[in-house]
């Protein structure tokens, strides 16, 4: 699937997919003519690093998720925590 497609597909943009792609997170293949061509399998990771980020997690934290260095679930209990101690932070000085 061509970047145009795929933008439209996931409500993207190419800025964004570029970005994962020079974190490493994807890796497209290109055409002859340079276009890149993106996989199934490109596209469910795209998917899940949607997925990821509406959840507010940062770039580093789903390298990590992705590459198992941590699970999804910790992951996911250390960003509540960190909300948390930030909501109780701020209800302090109010």
């Amino acid at each position: 699937m061509k970047t145009n497609e795929l933008e439209k597909l996931l409500g993207t943009t190419k800025d964004t997919l570029r970005y994962y792609e020079k974190e490493e997170l994807i890796s497209p293949s290109r055409d002859d003519n340079g276009y890149r061509n993106y996989s199934h399998e490109d596209i469910r990771i795209i998917k899940n690093i949607i997925m990821l980020r509406s959840f507010d997690l940062s770039i580093t934290d789903i390298r990590r998720i992705f590459n198992n260095e941590i699970s999804l679930n910790t992951c996911l209990n250390q960003k509540k925590a960190f909300l948390r101690d930030k909501f109780f932070s701020i209800k302090s000085m109010i």
